[in-house]
């Protein structure tokens, strides 16, 4: 999930640049990743763990960056024109609201649940003790 959201910030950072500076003079040659987000989505971790909501928002904003990343493609060989240029800047704004409000808060909920510290046992100090003595007679064979 870190890269989900590492990557979602990412994405709505390139978003927000389309928002406010695409024009049909000034069209900025950029492109969304979705990688992580669809190794996410295909993931059975994902279904056994994450809330019905966390899935939702991630197929609902992959679905969003995939057209988008179809819409930039197409505009490379076909410029848009003035409307499309508009209807553009209002998905990508959309797109960016749904990753920052819906699709990270959802992420950090699911991360903070999992972070837990590691508690020391005497099983794993037994264990670490077989790490380093393995590793000891390893290097006293040098």
């Amino acid at each position: 999930m870190d890269g989900v959201m590492i990557e979602s910030i990412t994405n709505e950072t390139v978003l927000n640049r389309v928002t406010q500076s695409a024009s049909i003079e000034n069209f900025i040659a950029i492109d969304v990743e979705i990688n992580c987000l669809q190794m996410a989505l295909t993931n059975y971790l994902t279904y056994t763990y994450a809330p019905a909501g966390l899935i939702t928002a991630m197929a609902v904003v992959s679905a969003h960056l995939l057209a988008l990343k179809n819409i930039f493609e197409f505009q490379r060989i076909n410029p848009l024109a003035e409307q499309q240029v508009e209807d553009l800047k209002s998905y990508t704004n959309e797109c960016g609201r749904l990753i920052i409000e819906v699709l990270q808060p959802q992420i950090e909920l699911l991360i903070q649940q999992f972070r837990v510290e590691i508690k020391r046992n005497d099983r794993s100090r037994e264990v670490d003790e077989r790490i380093e003595a393995i590793l000891r007679s390893k290097m006293s064979k040098k």
